[in-house]
């Protein structure tokens, strides 16, 4: 079996995945294989996700053997450089626990991490090969996109109620936890906002505020809002979440596939995901990558609105 580790430049599994595939004949391109399980981690750098990362890979792992494979090659990501990057794969190698350990380097660049390995697995220095050119960030982007496309290929909008799924994010959940039906709480939001919102939900700790597209809220009024409320509060703009890729599982948390989100209306509680997935699906996890329609990636925010008008 091969696991594909690299996050940012996955073959087997789509983009912002882990994935591994039982290999029973020799293959030229690993992006040809058909991936046997998913882990999504929903970035597309371990520096993100580092304890993430290293979950997947080991329950991966274990999944493989499971399965009765009487070997394993792991081909992790090219983040190497750094304090950071070292420490990681220092772990990645620990958690793993290779019978071999094969390094593909250009000048001795991985001796430091070398030196940070408690394993006695022997290790193979390899030379990386001249006419191999260094991939840009511009490149691997590109490389990304084409996996997009070919895992989101005749996609569907799914129109699902929120209470139906089990949603893995925090800025999402909350806003569908607690109490959102006190229209004395949302007179007093809106008069100090200066906006009426479209949507807010309570819990005991804080309030979550969605705004209508093209609105805009004063930063000191948030922060008079909590001084009167006393919680926090935290402000959204409607169609921050569409774009952002999504993993979809079933009931005995089984990977079916990616989608994107499409919109959330929050009048009806339902979310709109894009998706070839047409199984039914229980558990969303929300990733930190966004997409265009077109499937290019483009800047991702989640950020609490906190602009002062001008």
């Amino acid at each position: 079996a091969i696991l594909d580790g690299d996050l940012g430049q996955s073959d087997i599994g789509p983009p912002c995945t882990l994935a591994y595939a039982v290999v029973s004949k020799p293959v030229t391109d690993l992006f040809n294989l058909t991936a046997d399980d998913v882990f999504f981690v929903g970035v597309t750098s371990p520096s993100k996700a580092v304890e993430k990362v290293l979950q997947g890979m080991a329950f991966l792992r274990d999944a493989v053997f499971k399965r009765g494979s009487e070997f394993v090659i792991v081909n992790t990501d090219g983040w190497v450089e750094g304090e950071d990057a070292m420490r990681y794969k220092a772990r990645l190698i620990e958690e793993i626990k290779p019978n071999v350990i094969f390094c593909i380097q250009r000048q001795n660049e991985l001796a430091p991490l070398l030196n940070l390995v408690n394993n006695d697995a022997p290790v193979i220095r390899v030379e990386s090969p001249p006419t191999i050119k260094q991939r840009s960030r511009e490149k691997r982007k590109t490389l990304r996109e084409l996996g997009y496309i070919k895992y989101l290929r005749n996609p569907k909008v799914q129109s699902i109620p929120i209470n139906w799924l089990e949603i893995e994010d925090r800025e999402i959940a909350h806003l569908f936890s607690g109490n959102f039906n006190n229209s004395k709480q949302l007179e007093k939001i809106s008069r100090v906002l200066g906006v009426k919102p479209i949507h807010f939900a309570e819990t005991a700790e804080e309030i979550s505020i969605v705004i209508g597209k093209g609105k805009w809220v004063d930063a000191e009024k948030i922060k008079e809002l909590e001084d009167i409320l006393g919680k926090k509060i935290d402000v959204r703009v409607k169609g921050q979440e569409e774009g952002l890729i999504v993993a979809l599982y079933n009931g005995a948390d089984e990977f079916l596939g990616i989608g994107v989100i499409s919109e959330i209306d929050y009048r009806k509680k339902i979310i709109k995901i894009l998706t070839p997935v047409s199984e039914q699906f229980s558990k969303v996890i929300v990733g930190k990558v966004k997409l265009d329609k077109n499937f290019k990636e483009v800047p991702a925010s989640m950020e609490k609105v906190c602009q002062v008008e001008s």
